[in-house]
Parts: structure tokens; C-alpha cells; sequence
């Protein structure tokens, strides 16, 4: 299995979990995260790049045994992108700076209406973080960052700021350079660049 660059989370494991499914040397994985299938089922989430020009998201157990693929058009029309996911509740969120952020609670994923498309994601304490991030207002600012509604990170609403709802935007500018990677920390998020954090 062949990574994508700058996938730095597919580098802990990631080819020998592959050994054991049904995947080959020519596939491409783009991103992987674990997290809660409908509050229940534990999975491995990945993207795929299949033997043509399209992307589909895989739901794995650890045994490497695919339990379910989403491959509808949301999927296939993306192909070489670089895919983080979240875990907020039990949504599945998946994000790339080529498309808006999605979401996926049961079934196939969908698009969070009005969201910003984004590099790095995180979540914590009822909210969800970007980094990195591109929309219609601020444009494509890779020193942005976005925080979701307080436990909303999947209606219209989720990325749109708001007092009352507590979401807000703003951008890194101490140090330069753009958001290379955002983690929980406790209650609190930390984001990373090249050379400070």
C-alpha cells in the first residue's frame, strides 16, 4: 500500500493492517480514523483509491474484514486527496482542502451545508476544530482556524459564527507558516506549524 504525502497518520501501522484485508499493493490509502459506527460498532475508516480514478470509503473491523464501502458519487467523483477524520458524538466527520467538511452517522456520508473545507480537524468538549481552511468570507487562508456551533458540528447552521451558538473563526499569526496538524488536548485544542505550536 502505497501512502499519500503528508498522511502523516497512516504511517503507524497502516500497511500491515492492509495486509490482512482484501487490499493490494497498487491501492492508495488518502486517510484513516477510528472511531464509533452508529454509538456501537467500533471501526477503522479509510479512503481508498481504487485501481482507476475513484476514491471510496471503506468501514473496516481489526481483523482487516470490510464491512460496509460507501462508493456513491460523493466519494467517486474525488480522487487524490488527503483525508482526516474526526469522531464528534457518533458522526463521523471527514474533511479535505478540496471539499466542504462531511459527515456520516449510519450510512453514506454527506456534506455539512455551509462548512469550510479544511486541512486538520480535531474534536473536544462539544466541539469541533478546523485548521487550515477555505470558504466564500476569508478565502483560502491556510493560517485560519474554524470552531463549530457548542455539539453541532453537522447542521447548516454548525459553521456559520454566532454568539449565541458559540461558533467562531480567527487566524494564527504569532508565529508564520500555515496550520500543519490541530489535536485535542484535554478540553482544549493545540495546533501545530512548522515550527511552533
Amino acid at each position: 500500500v502505497s501512502l499519500s504525502q503528508n498522511v502523516l497518520e497512516a504511517r503507524a501501522g497502516m500497511a500491515q493492517f492492509w495486509k490482512r484485508g482484501s487490499f493490494n499493493s497498487s491501492d492508495v490509502c488518502y486517510g484513516f480514523g477510528f472511531g464509533r459506527y452508529g454509538g456501537v460498532e467500533e471501526f477503522l475508516v479509510l479512503v481508498k483509491k481504487n485501481g482507476d480514478t475513484t476514491c471510496t470509503v471503506y468501514v473496516v473491523d481489526d481483523s482487516g474484514s470490510t464491512i460496509r464501502n460507501y462508493s456513491s458519487d460523493a466519494w467517486t467523483k474525488r480522487s487524490a486527496s488527503d483525508w482526516r477524520f474526526a469522531q464528534f458524538g457518533n458522526d463521523t466527520l471527514a474533511i479535505n482542502k478540496s471539499d466542504i467538511v462531511q459527515q456520516s452517522s449510519t450510512g453514506a456520508f454527506s456534506d455539512v451545508t455551509a462548512s469550510p473545507k479544511a486541512s486538520v480537524i480535531d474534536a473536544a468538549a462539544g466541539f469541533v476544530m478546523l485548521g487550515a481552511t477555505n470558504e466564500a468570507t476569508y478565502g483560502d487562508q491556510t493560517d485560519r482556524w474554524w470552531c463549530s456551533s457548542f455539539q453541532d458540528a453537522t447542521s447548516a447552521t454548525a459553521f456559520v459564527p454566532s454568539v449565541t451558538t458559540q461558533c467562531t473563526t480567527g487566524r494564527l499569526v504569532d508565529a508564520p507558516g500555515p496550520i500543519l496538524g490541530m489535536k485535542a488536548l484535554g478540553s482544549n485544542f493545540v495546533a501545530s506549524k512548522a515550527k511552533s505550536m
